[in-house]
């Protein structure tokens, strides 16, 4: 089957990250893949020198190939060019709506329904945390490597990635790290998480600095391919991430997080939030403690409670169990790329049968 692939770059990295994770594995099913997309430079900030060859290629979102897709992906509501939904319009084309992920309940109901919209054949799909949703990307060198046993603090040190936006309750985690017997190295990346530390901590570093304030230190990296940020991901024992890409790879690591979710108005991304920790907690058989303070850790990040009282190094201890759990079931779910393209061969047969008749 020929997909081609809609993605606007609203939270910088993040849709493009989803967007081209999930054509490289319809790609590795035996698809071809056309990725239109309205800022190239960052989808190939991200993408394997590979990645834009046979069987994917990349796109400027508005252009026009003239090849006639079996599927489109309009992701993340990013709305089709004019001329090519007129195209749709007139031609039948099947369209899936692609959207965000969450862990909300209602999402298992609208999950490959009907989208009363302007296409003859168009159809909600949802990412999601059970087997009543499309479930999650999942490269199998990604879960081989993931899956490998992980030593925690070698070396003595705690290693950590940053990968925020604005934040200034990282200054409350900070001060947690500062109690724990271990010291923390973080790799932070150039952007919006190296501002954000720069602002709280009155510097002025740049790409490759490297800077230390009691026991924490800090090492500036260039954005890398998510290849790379994959397997550093995978090599640390804390990663600090947002947005919807490198919460997915976050959790699949087995390592413990921290999520900075995309903020919302009315708070409803603490909506959101609470509605995964409630599967985490349930899916990891949290006690009613580690619950609290996770909980509580979880919402300071976020900006909406105060610091946790807790001992650090003996919690540590309890959310590395919670997530290698987590990590276990996420293992089980279904694996989104093939979720789509068995949807897609599914309704594509429905359509043929309308014709015939």
């Amino acid at each position: 089957m020929l997909f081609d692939i809609y993605c606007r770059v609203v939270d910088n990295y993040g849709d493009a990250g989803v967007c081209l994770r999930l054509a490289r594995l319809l790609r590795e099913l035996g698809h071809q893949v056309q990725l239109f997309c309205d800022d190239l430079k960052v989808l190939r900030t991200i993408a394997r020198p590979d990645d834009d060859s046979a069987g994917l290629r990349f796109l400027p979102f508005e252009a026009h190939t003239g090849a006639k897709a079996d599927a489109v992906i309009e992701a993340f509501l990013c709305h089709l060019p004019q001329s090519r939904a007129a195209e749709i319009k007139a031609d039948g084309t099947l369209v899936i709506c692609l959207d965000y992920l969450s862990a909300e309940k209602w999402v298992e109901d609208f999950h490959t329904l009907s989208s009363p919209g302007s296409f003859a054949h168009c159809y909600y799909f949802y990412p999601g945390f059970t087997k009543k949703t499309g479930g999650l990307l999942l490269e199998p060198r990604f879960k081989q490597l993931a899956a490998q046993p992980h030593q925690y603090c070698k070396d003595g040190v705690r290693e950590a990635t940053l990968f925020c936006y604005h934040n200034e309750a990282l200054s409350e985690l900070f001060t947690l790290l500062k109690s724990s017997a271990r010291p923390t190295h973080f790799t932070l990346f150039a952007g919006l998480p190296l501002e954000n530390l720069n602002m709280l901590l009155g510097t002025r570093l740049q790409t490759g600095d490297s800077y230390r304030e009691g026991c924490l230190s800090f090492t500036v990296s260039p954005m890398v391919s998510q290849s790379a940020y994959d397997a550093l991901l995978c090599a640390s024992d804390l990663n600090l991430v947002r947005g919807e890409d490198s919460i997915v790879r976050a959790m699949y690591c087995g390592r413990p997080f921290l999520w900075q979710i995309y903020p919302q108005e009315e708070d409803t991304h603490i909506v959101k939030l609470k509605a995964f920790m409630d599967l985490f907690f349930e899916v990891s058989k949290a006690g009613p403690e580690s619950r609290e303070q996770l909980w509580q850790l979880m919402l300071c990040y976020n900006q909406r409670a105060a610091r946790p009282e807790l001992d650090f190094d003996s919690f540590e201890l309890r959310w590395r169990e919670l997530c290698a759990a987590l990590q276990r079931y996420l293992f089980t779910l279904p694996n989104l790329a093939q979720s789509l393209a068995d949807f897609a061969a599914q309704k594509q047969a429905e359509i043929r049968r309308e014709k015939e008749l």
